[in-house]
């Protein structure tokens, strides 16, 4: 009998019992064990691969499991059915045999010390070890074996897990363009890695079957910590994270560190060094194309999320722009490409636009007040013709991409909403410093505020017009909707009363709109639409009673005719709390050194209001 590949690889006896498919050695080291026969008579340096797989970095060869030959694309890969990038690319040689994939550095630690270590295995025990060890290929993701599975658990019964299963897909991954529909089937998943099957349960039992969320809920919280604890890695430990924090719980602050922890886990297998060929992803008649191709939309994922966490709460990002980012274009092009692809494209560009003009502009506010102020009027006319024709060449693309149902309409909403939250951004940041110079009145002062006051009063009007998209819709729209609102109403305390007059209204009527259609969701209590009306609430009844109290004050007659206190509502506006919490007290205060865009302001200022900047989370009761 041969041996199996774990044992060849180091030239020992593998011994197999007779009633198990698993050597003892590969039992007792929980290593993949896999027989394949023995290729003779063959030249040597004969390939009978596919040659272009060699463009795959070394330590993604090792990372995608792929069926063997023969089997169809849906199958679901078994322990002893699957074998390594490298394996196919190279069949007369075994994976640990190729070339290290770190060794471009010469006498630097990462191309001296064990290889193995250096190419996601770091350890001391890596480092300082003296035996051949097990690819990392053939570390399985921790978190896949079968007594970690929801449904053998009884967490959910299969018939609703299966449901729970495609209404994610259909209603919820639209949202996050993260997994391919084709790729990741209930019983690929499923087999594939329980973190990320319960993820994808958890998540879409919260709006689906709430009943459920908890106890599923918790069981991905424990294969989180569990895959923490192991260091294991794989794209699907990646993508479990990544789910998890789109819709969060409304206590949890994680956010930030949980998306840091999953880019350094993928630049632990080198994803950072990815690089992109179209011929790559021919058809063939199994996994491996979508598999590969799933590694580099995940990180097309975590580059976006990656630089619109950075400009949420300033702080640094950690993926810079390379080769593969800027070749998105293609990528989406391609013939594997799903629907979704098409919109995570968009924004990825989005953020290749706009990355240079905000690093310029933040260092353009060091210098004296009328350059940052000419300058910058100069470089916003041009990004901003720049972002509008991004818009319109992608909404023709998704448009044409939508079926006769009207299917994807929250593409379009994302699309229009992004596109409108990073022109408010650009038109912020030289605003503090036109507004202490006086210059707001007068041009191109006066442009700039103009610009970032009708893309904050855009983002509201598109909450009212994509109504039916915000139940489902992820928690960075909350914040992007939260910062909205918190602008417009700084903005009404900083300019002088003539500009006041001609905003104040707008701003009132904006804001008491977009809380209204919150409130109409009667989304569950606890949930983001529920704390995104209460915030919104308190911001618009604050308002109304300082508006009337201040026509009051001036003997204006016509203050009936103003928007009504919030005691006497009844459109549902909750109350009960907004005494306790002045919000405009705080917002009107005199504070010369409040930047727009200034952490320590900013987020003092959403905790008053009820939500947290630095967290992207609302504050409960």
């Amino acid at each position: 009998m041969n041996a199996c590949l774990a044992c060849r690889r180091i030239k020992i006896r593998c011994r197999v019992s007779s009633n198990s498919s698993v050597c003892e050695r590969c039992s007792r080291k929980s290593l993949e064990c896999i027989f394949q026969k023995h290729r003779r008579a063959r030249k040597p340096g004969t390939r009978t691969g596919n040659t272009t797989i060699s463009t795959v970095p070394v330590s993604l060869q090792a990372e995608v499991t792929l069926p063997l030959d023969g089997a169809c694309p849906n199958d679901t890969p078994g322990p002893n059915t699957s074998r390594s990038i490298g394996e196919l690319a190279s069949p007369g040689r075994d994976a640990t045999e190729r070339p290290p994939a770190i060794s471009t550095d010469g006498l630097q630690p990462s191309g001296v010390l064990n290889h193995t270590a250096m190419s996601g295995r770091f350890s001391l025990r890596q480092i300082l070890s003296t035996h051949d060890v097990e690819p990392l290929g053939s570390q399985k993701d921790a978190s896949s074996f079968s007594s970690n599975d929801p449904i053998e658990l009884r967490l959910v019964h299969y018939t609703i897990a299966h449901s729970l299963f495609g209404s994610f897909f259909t209603e919820l991954n639209p949202y996050i363009c993260q997994l391919d529909p084709y790729l990741h089937t209930f019983n690929y998943v499923r087999d594939r890695s329980s973190f990320l099957f319960t993820s994808i349960l958890a998540v879409s039992s919260k709006f689906f079957n709430p009943s459920l969320h908890r106890g599923l809920y918790d069981h991905a919280q424990k294969l989180f910590t569990h895959a923490f604890q192991t260091g294991a890695k794989s794209a699907e430990v990646a993508q479990a994270t990544l789910i998890l924090t789109y819709w969060k719980e409304p206590q949890d602050t994680r956010a930030w560190t949980s998306l840091g922890y999953a880019i350094r886990l993928c630049m632990d297998m080198g994803w950072h060094r990815l690089t992109y060929s179209p011929e790559l992803a021919s058809p063939a008649s199994n996994n491996r194309p979508r598999e590969i191709r799933n590694i580099e939309r995940t990180w097309y994922v975590l580059f976006v999320y990656d630089r619109s966490m950075s400009l949420q709460t300033g702080r640094p990002y950690m993926i810079e722009r390379s080769a593969f980012i800027e070749s998105v274009d293609l990528w989406c092009r391609d013939r594997l490409a799903s629907d979704n692809d098409l919109l995570l494209a968009s924004f990825v560009t989005l953020r290749l636009e706009t990355a240079d003009i905000f690093t310029m502009l933040r260092s353009e506010q060091k210098f004296a007040e009328r350059q940052v102020i000419k300058v910058a009027s100069s470089m916003l006319e041009s990004l901003n013709k720049r972002i509008d024709r991004w818009k319109d060449r992608w909404s023709r693309a998704i448009q044409a991409n939508t079926d006769d149902n009207g299917h994807r309409t929250c593409h379009h909403f994302l699309l229009a909403f992004y596109s409108a939250h990073a022109q408010l951004q650009l038109y912020t940041l030289p605003l503090q410093v036109i507004i202490t110079s006086g210059d707001v009145e007068h041009s191109p002062g006066f442009e700039i505020m103009w610009s970032a006051f009708r893309n904050a009063q855009e983002m509201m009007h598109l909450i009212g017009q994509y109504s039916s998209c915000l139940y489902l819709a992820q928690d960075s729209i909350h914040v992007m909707t939260a910062y909205a609102a918190a602008f417009l109403v700084k903005l009404l305390f900083s300019v002088s009363p003539n500009l006041v007059e001609q905003i104040e209204d707008h701003v009132i009527e904006s804001i008491r709109n977009t809380y209204s259609v919150f409130f109409k969701e009667q989304a569950p209590t606890g949930s983001s639409c529920t704390l995104q009306a209460k915030f919104l609430g308190k911001i618009y009844s604050d308002l109304a009673k300082r508006q009337l109290e201040a026509n009051a004050v001036g003997g204006c007659t016509a203050a009936a005719q103003g928007p009504v206190d919030a005691r006497d509502r009844t459109d549902g506006v909750a109350t009960e709390d907004t005494s306790d919490v002045a919000i405009l007290d705080f917002i009107g205060q005199e504070m010369p050194d409040f930047y727009l865009q200034s952490n320590d302001a900013l987020d003092e200022w959403f905790r008053v209001a009820g939500f947290s900047m630095e967290g992207g989370y609302f504050i409960t009761d």
